[in-house]
């Protein structure tokens, strides 16, 4: 049975996933194992729908909208896009049912590492070109939703690799970790590579179909 409070200083509570926040240290409660309302909240606003919405309105990195004929980072399309909808689909997934996953959380926290990390990457990579886009377009405010999203992925990562522990030895969950880590970057960037080596193909076939 799970209780959830109207007001946002409640505790929300779902088989002792979350617990009220009274510890005063920002960061040390940040990596609690476990989540407050608030940050559950923020967990998906920021973890789930904001990604989604930046891959949808992205204007220049993976591709533009008439302003040229590639994004800035065009040619990690794949990777990138392949990633991102694992890595959504997996924290929403976590966010629903938590520790109720019990031991294949331990192959979340891989994931949410990988997929933090390179959410960092990105957001380090794009923040001097969001602050120009904020003054110019007043969109580039969502250049800087990748850092925040990184923040909450690592965060989820050391929870969720907790959570593992209480199902499995910590050998198995740490191998299961370290497995799911590699695994989330160097499959996506396999079917890249491929993608990039048939490129020449696609792009003459669809020229071809234009003047058809």
């Amino acid at each position: 049975m799970q209780t959830l409070g109207l007001d946002d200083d409640s505790e929300f509570t779902e088989s002792n996933r979350f617990e009220e926040n009274t510890e005063p240290r920002f960061w040390k409660r940040q990596f609690k194992p476990k989540a407050t309302w608030k940050q559950y909240k923020f967990d998906w606003l920021f973890g789930v729908i904001l990604p989604v919405v930046c891959v949808m309105a992205d204007p220049f990195l993976f591709r533009t909208w008439g302003f040229g004929d590639e994004g800035l980072l065009w040619m990690y399309k794949p990777f990138a896009y392949l990633l991102s909808f694992v890595s959504i689909l997996t924290m929403m997934a976590w966010l629903i049912w938590g520790e109720k996953l019990k031991g294949f959380s331990a192959l979340l926290s891989g994931l949410f590492l990988a997929g933090g990390l390179v959410s960092l990457g990105v957001g380090i990579l794009v923040s001097p070109l969001s602050l120009i886009g904020i003054v110019v377009y007043g969109i580039g405010i969502l250049g800087f939703v990748p850092l925040i999203s990184a923040f909450v992925y690592i965060r989820n990562a050391f929870r969720a690799f907790w959570a593992a522990e209480c199902f499995l030895e910590k050998r198995v969950v740490l191998g299961s970790f370290v497995l799911s880590a590699v695994f989330s970057l160097v499959i996506p960037w396999a079917i890249n590579v491929e993608v990039d080596a048939h490129r020449p193909y696609h792009e003459q076939w669809f020229r071809d179909f234009r003047g058809l």
